[in-house]
């Protein structure tokens, strides 16, 4: 028997393993990615899923499309069940110039009780060609305004292979 060890995949090489293309990644980077279409953007300088020490972006994909009366139910719901409770939703809407994508804001407080330890989050969902694109961006609220404008590229870049 033998091993390999294979040195961490660079970025091209991971976003080819997604049934989906990114086209604009916002100044973040893949931390990882799942052939199941789950890829988990950070910023710079760590590579820590805590949006407590950097901004973090979660995308994933399904190939489910509820019929359109139903996207801000199906929305709210995944929202529900991926925020696992204790998010405040502040804003829900359609996202501009898109009846088919839905956004849905919300703030959370973080693990201690430091006021910068606030988050927001950003999470919605885009129906497309038969497919759901889900996203979450979070953030502190002290980095929100600096980094939304960036979660929306990434959001925006989305498509279908």
């Amino acid at each position: 028997m033998s091993v390999l060890v294979r040195p961490k995949l660079s970025a091209d090489e991971m976003l080819a393993v997604l049934p989906y293309r990114l086209g604009d990644l916002g100044g973040f980077h893949l931390l990882r990615v799942a052939p199941n279409g789950t890829a988990a953007l950070t910023l710079v300088p760590t590579d820590t899923p805590l949006p407590v020490e950097q901004p973090y972006f979660l995308v994933v994909w399904q190939s489910v499309r509820p019929p359109a009366a139903e996207y801000e139910a199906f929305a709210r719901r995944a929202f529900a069940e991926f925020s696992n409770g204790g998010s405040r939703i502040v804003s829900s809407e359609a996202k501009a110039g898109s009846a088919a994508s839905r956004a849905i804001r919300s703030s959370r407080k973080g693990r201690t009780s430091a006021p910068a330890t606030h988050s927001s989050r950003c999470s919605g969902m885009s129906f497309v060609d038969g497919v759901v694109q889900g996203w979450v961006g979070i953030a502190r609220k002290d980095q929100w305004d600096t980094v939304l404008p960036r979660m929306r590229a990434i959001r925006d870049g989305f498509g279908v292979k």
